[in-house]
This record gives C-alpha cells, structure tokens and sequence, in this order.
C-alpha cells in the first residue's frame, strides 16, 4: 500500500512545481516588494562596522566570482555572497516580519535567490518565483507553531529560514520534487539559532539569517548530486517540531503546513516595519508618535505611557525589566519596548542613526 506523502515531500512537490502562472498577480506584485525593501535594509546595513567585519572573514575564503556582496562590489562564491548579504539585511532589524510565524523571510529568500540567480544566469521571473516557494515554505513551517520558537529561545528566522533557503535554492537548481525534498530533509539538521543574543546585546542574531542562507544553499548542493535527507524531517519522532517544541504538541498544528498550498498565500501577509528594530515594538512606538501629533503635545507634556502587548511579546521586548530599562548596547536597545518608545517621545522618531 502507498504511503501518505511526507510533509516534507507534500512541500517539495509544490515548491518543485509551482509554476509562473500559477502564482495571483497580488503575490507577484508583492515578490517585486520584498526585493526592493530587503535590498534598501542591506545597502543600510552595508555601511555599519559589524558589516565590514562579516565581508572580511567572507572573502578570506576566496573562491569564483559568482554573486556580489551588496554595497561592496566584491564578488564571492554563490553561498558565501549570499551569508553576507542575509546578515546586511537583518542587521538593522528593518526587514520583514511575518506576525505568526515569527519570521523574517526576506532577509533569507532575497538574498538567496538573487545570489543564485546571479551565479546561474537566471531570469528575474525564475528568481521572483524561486523567492516565492521559498517564503511559503518557511512561513508555513513556522505559522504551524505560532510564536512558540522564539518563546522556546529559538530564532525562527534561522530555524525556518534554513528550509526557505533550501527551497529558493532547489528551484533555481531545477530539482525535481524528490531532490527538493532531500534538499528539505537536510536543512532540517542545519536549523538553529539561540535568542540568548538579546539577554546581553551581542551581534549574534544578526548572523543568523546569514548561516540559515548558506546551509540552505549547502543542502541543495548536496541534493543535487544524490545525499538524501530524511522524508519525516517536520513530523517524525526526531523530527523539527518534536526536538525543537518538546511537550508542545497542543501548540504545533501539523496539518497547517500544506494546508491550502497554492490556495493560501503567507508572503502578503508579512508585515514591513517602519523602524528598525523589534517586531512587537512597532505598534507602541507608531501609537506614540500619533497621539504625540495629534494632540500637538511634546515629551513634557507626558505624565507617563502604558502599553498594551500581547503576552506572547513580554519576555522578547518587556522582560527582564531592568535589561529593558537599562539596555547594555545599541542592539540591545532595539529589543527594549521601554527605551523605543521613549525614544520616540523624546526625539519625535526612531531612525537607524536613533539606534
């Protein structure tokens, strides 16, 4: 008898053949965004310090002049152009955001399909649509688990951006579905990513949607020439969602991740961000800012300011308090609900140059 497909398999026989026209004109037009967002964060990003210092160790490594490290004109190796650029646009914490999921999908799906496309001579179309099955592949894979990655310390940019690279990788490839699949089964034993970065302000989660870009494209490679991966890499018994969510199963909801494929697009449902830093700061600081201006009020005219979050976002950008009142570093203030939106009580913004 004919066993069920995979979860694995059930994404890859979409993502190998989805097809141009197949993709609502919506979806594209929004594909078209994302680019030209997550490419102006990276060019941001490119002039910050810890941005050359990522370009630097890239190039020690030599290798061909495949794709271009943005803002840089250096040309690197394919996986290694595409680490750099995934860190630049993560950098500023400015791309994307998928409110459910918990994930920056841009920062991974553009920069590996333009550094694909580039290496290979693709077309804008074949790298618009491999950018496409990307996202909903990522997206997907973390809407199952609603906020629970990052609630259980996992990045889950990193931990299913590592599957959304694979994917933009395997169709600028040209894998058929069951290299795709192998290609998915083995970004699955190179997801990771810890938050503990956030605790101390260090550089770490930057680097993130650089490592998840370059395995991506790594198990692709592989895939490519025959190394298999495992077929139950989301449901299985050692599976992503048990060894990452352990005791969670309440909160993992299998069968939302080929749920409506093809039918039920996540990529529109990102969010952009109008400041550069964390997700579930936006809101407060945008309420700040209005109420600010439509009151014609400044700073001193504020007796105090209360915020109303979801419980989900405390421990992210509320907890522990005295980190968040008192942040350490820069980055550290881009994950304090307090000090953002004082800063925009204060400077009447919250720009790069603010951070």
């Amino acid at each position: 008898m004919m066993r069920e497909p995979t979860l694995t398999q059930r994404l890859a026989g979409f993502s190998s053949s989805l097809g141009w026209a197949q993709v609502p004109d919506a979806v594209k037009s929004d594909a078209v965004r994302r680019v030209v967002d997550a490419v102006g964060v990276g060019l941001a990003g490119s002039t910050s310090p810890y941005a050359a210092m990522v370009l630097e160790v890239a190039a020690e490594y030599g290798g061909r002049d495949e794709a271009t490290a943005w803002g840089s004109g250096r040309g690197l190796p394919a996986p290694l152009a595409a680490m750099v650029n995934a860190a630049l646009v993560h950098g500023h914490d400015f791309d994307d955001m998928h409110s459910r999921a918990m994930v920056h999908i841009s920062c991974v799906t553009v920069p590996a399909a333009i550094a694909l496309a580039e290496q290979r001579g693709a077309s804008g179309a074949e790298c618009l649509l491999a950018l496409v099955a990307g996202a909903e592949v990522g997206l997907r894979i973390g809407d199952a688990a609603p906020h629970r990655f990052i609630l259980r310390g996992w990045h889950g940019t990193s931990v299913c951006g590592t599957f959304a690279a694979a994917t933009v990788a395997a169709r600028l490839m040209r894998l058929d579905a069951e290299r795709t699949a192998h290609a998915l089964g083995l970004a699955a034993s190179q997801s990771a990513g810890i938050m503990q970065g956030l605790h101390d302000g260090s550089w770490v989660k930057r680097m993130h949607p650089g490592w998840a870009v370059q395995n991506g494209i790594m198990a692709a490679s592989l895939a490519a020439r025959g190394f298999t991966g495992p077929m139950e890499a989301l449901e299985g018994s050692a599976g992503l969602y048990r060894v990452f969510l352990p005791g969670e199963a309440d909160d993992v909801h299998l069968e939302d991740v080929a749920a409506g494929l093809g039918e039920r697009w996540l990529l529109p449902e990102t969010s952009y961000k109008k400041y550069p830093t964390g997700a579930w700061t936006q809101a407060a600081m945008d309420g700040v800012a209005v109420l600010l201006e439509e009151a014609q009020a400044g700073f001193a005219d504020i007796d105090r300011i209360d915020c109303t979050l979801p419980p989900d976002a405390l421990p992210v950008v509320c907890e522990p308090r005295e980190e968040k009142v008192h942040p350490a570093t820069p980055y550290q203030t881009k994950f304090s609900l307090p000090y953002s939106v004082a800063m925009v009580a204060v400077l009447g913004h919250g720009t790069v140059d603010d951070y």
